[in-house]
């Protein structure tokens, strides 16, 4: 049996530190049940002792004088479910319902100059129309909005003119659309991918396979602290994660592949300089991912590493058994990264290495691995008691013999203190576990990308979430904070009904997008790769704010479905109170999840709502699709969702939209970037995250850049 371990490298002023730590045992479906998908497994796997990983870490050549405290200035959340209640302004009663006469509504608001809207699907807690926002500074004195969407003088001129009809159109167009971003910088060229985190100083910013660093105050690339040396910026990935690999470090990744004697890889040598030696070595470091870990301080930054040269569909099966896949983790020492990172790793799919053949049969003895089994797609959350890592597994030999090749989720959990400590004190055993063959609505195993949802909240959160669709299902999965009366947590589910109408012709309808045409080419944008899924969640105060793509005939005139955005919110607190309906020991079958539905009636603030086709500045007859969305919440609850569009007539361009926590539907969009170049490639991910501040969205999208013949990363700060 195998029980995967964590191996994780420092390096301090050229002192090599050895730590030794075994990962926990985990959570896993028994052989008996392959058949069964709807049954768990828990136990602990016993295994021989193995080598376990030195540890280093990266840092200038500054002294480390200690850790940083907390990001000053973070903020306990807010409640922000509001009434719909407007508060006494200095406008008499007739002005303001005269405003609000003239405001569209969701049923009202016409397709040429806004976002179309899925009109069927918005349920709330009040039907009021609450657009102009309680918590304003105050529509009796002009002067303290002076710096808040440029509403001032038009508010003034809507008071002093007695309402004029064109000033009152001024108002309701500046209200009703997403603010203009404070500050935008451009960022990275050449990658997709991108996302972005941000402390109370600095930014992280990822693509595909490199890291950027920024100052927030100038959004300037960050620069080595005074006197300091060996920070660099812009950084690879391979050559971020090198102590991972190197050949100096004889227990790196590298030694613990267990390739096919045919597969030649000489963990001692380095890979570029000795092609033949080195040649099935990992060497291709990509799909990062960043989070700002507010409760530790810490930035983290996740990925995957894969031996290249065992890909592709070109590949033998000789060779295609040795493909090998691993999580890569950062997480940086202090708030500064420029203090260096903790580095650490673990297999993506379970077992990974447990035996080899041409067949991708389970290897005798393994409970989970078949060889050809490799991680992708890694999702990312940091919560107040865990890091979760969501990986799904496919089989490469299955590809190849033209077979389902997709074979399991599996979120990865480990406790997040210990780990941004780097192992000073060690980790409660256990420190780190697995949750696969996840069952869906129906008992069968969840496959495909799985997403845990991210948290800010102030307050303490009893539970950890994570989320993805399934048919016409949107289910949650909820994992109990750490008991000392239990070994693993406990897994709770839930799920709500979508309306997941679909064309049909498509064995997978429900879940099926279509990519975006481009101008002057028979070529698309990718949106496909991720079909409908869940591709970013948010949890604040009871609500776990999802966003995925939608396809949607708005128009008669549409030859397909458009791929849009969909954004829901769903109320979970009863997962917060409920006693578990998935349940789990140290050992012994677990039952099938009895998975509650979530309420959508107009008290539990359940909202699901889809808006594309076109935006302002598209022409009236424009078709533009809408993917790659992501979302973020502020202490407010309002909505952040930034996205990228293409059409026939658009280049692929950036753009985020704002839903007010009090506001009647999601605002007009504000094109963050305009593209003068087509993208073709798979730009799976968007960027938005929440300043500790708790009202400031941070996002990056990627848009087509003539100058430099690729995609470009755009940031942008946007306060609501």
């Amino acid at each position: 049996m195998f029980t995967p371990k964590i191996f994780l490298f420092v390096f301090r002023l050229g002192i090599a530190i050895t730590i030794t730590i075994w990962a926990s045992p985990v959570l896993s479906q028994g052989r008996e049940a392959v058949k069964d998908a709807s049954t768990i497994r828990i136990g602990k796997i016993n295994a021989e002792v193995a080598k376990l990983g030195r540890l280093q870490r990266i840092v200038n050549a500054s002294r480390i004088s200690g850790f940083e405290q907390h990001e000053s200035g973070l903020r306990v959340g807010q409640p922000y479910l509001g009434t719909g209640q407007l508060p006494a302004t200095s406008l008499t009663p007739e002005a303001f319902k005269s405003i609000l006469a003239k405001l569209p509504t969701a049923a009202t608001t016409g397709v040429a100059k806004h976002e179309s809207l899925s009109t069927n699907r918005v349920r709330r807690a009040d039907p009021a129309v609450a657009v102009i926002r309680r918590d304003s500074p105050g529509w009796s004195d002009a002067s303290a909005q002076s710096e808040r969407e440029g509403l001032t003088a038009i508010q003034r001129d809507a008071v002093v003119a007695e309402l004029n009809p064109d000033v009152i159109e001024n108002l309701t167009e500046a209200i009703n659309t997403s603010p203009a971003p404070n500050r935008t910088q451009v960022s990275m060229s050449g990658q997709n991918d991108p996302g972005i985190a941000a402390s109370s100083q600095f930014l992280t910013v990822v693509g595909y396979n490199r890291i950027a660093f920024y100052d927030k105050a100038t959004l300037n690339l960050l620069q080595p602290k005074p006197g300091g040396t060996g920070f660099k910026n812009v950084i690879g990935a391979m050559e971020f994660f090198r102590p991972l690999w190197d050949p100096a470090n004889t227990d790196n990744v590298n030694t613990h592949l267990n390739l096919p004697p045919n597969l030649p890889c000489d963990p001692g040598l380095e890979p570029g300089p000795n092609p033949d030696e080195t040649r099935y070595c990992l060497d291709d470091y990509y799909d990062l991912r960043v989070a700002w870990d507010r409760e530790r301080g810490r930035f983290w930054i996740v990925g995957l590493a894969r031996n290249s040269q065992a890909r592709g569909s070109g590949k033998s099966l000789e060779v295609l058994q040795g493909r090998r896949s691993v999580v890569v983790t950062a997480v940086s020492a202090s708030s500064d990264p420029r203090d260096g990172f903790y580095l650490y790793w673990w297999p993506a799919p379970i077992e990974m290495g447990f035996c080899n053949n041409t067949t991708a049969t389970l290897c005798e003895g393994a409970v989970e691995y078949r060889p050809g089994d490799a991680g992708d797609y890694p999702t990312l959350a940091v919560t107040e008691d865990y890091l979760m890592v969501g990986i799904g597994v496919a089989n490469v030999i299955d590809a190849k013999n033209k077979k389902n090749s997709s074979r399991y989720a599996v979120m990865h959990v480990y406790r997040a203190t210990p780990l941004a400590q780097g192992l000073a004190s060690g980790c409660e055993d256990p420190c780190g576990w697995s949750y696969w063959n996840i069952p869906d609505f129906n008992g069968n195993p969840l496959k495909h990308v799985i997403y845990p949802a991210r948290q800010t909240d102030g307050a303490p959160v009893s539970k950890s979430f994570f989320t993805r669709t399934t048919g016409d299902k949107l289910l949650f999965y909820a994992i109990d904070e750490p008991r000392s009366d239990r070994k693993y947590p406990l897994l709770y589910s839930a799920h709500t009904v979508l309306d997941r109408t679909r064309p049909s012709g498509s064995a997978d309808a429900q879940n099926n997008v279509n990519d975006a045409p481009l101008p002057g080419t028979s070529d698309t944008m990718k949106l496909e790769n991720l079909g409908a899924h869940v591709i970013s969640a948010f949890y604040r105060t009871g609500m776990v704010y999802s966003v995925m793509q939608d396809c949607m005939s708005w128009t008669a005139a549409q030859s397909e479905c458009a791929t849009s955005i969909r954004l829901v919110r769903a109320n979970v607190g009863h997962l917060l109170q409920a006693g578990p309906n998935v349940t789990s020991g140290d050992a012994g079958a677990l039952a099938t999840p009895s998975y509650k539905e979530l309420s959508n009636s107009a008290g539990s603030y359940y909202l699901d709502r889809t808006f594309g086709l076109r935006g302002p500045g598209d022409s009236d007859d424009a078709i533009v699709y809408y993917g790659n969305p992501a979302v973020a919440v502020n202490n407010r609850g309002d909505m952040g969702i930034v996205y990228m569009r293409a059409g026939s007539d658009t280049y692929p361009e950036a753009r985020y939209s704002l839903f007010r926590y009090d506001g009647n539907d999601i605002l007009k969009s504000r094109l963050l970037k305009k593209g003068d170049r087509n993208l073709t490639g798979n730009y799976d991910t968007g960027g938005a995250e929440l300043d500790p501040d708790g009202e400031t969205f941070w996002f990056v999208h990627a848009y087509g850049d003539a100058g430099k013949k690729s995609s470009r990363f755009i940031i942008a700060e946007v306060k609501p």
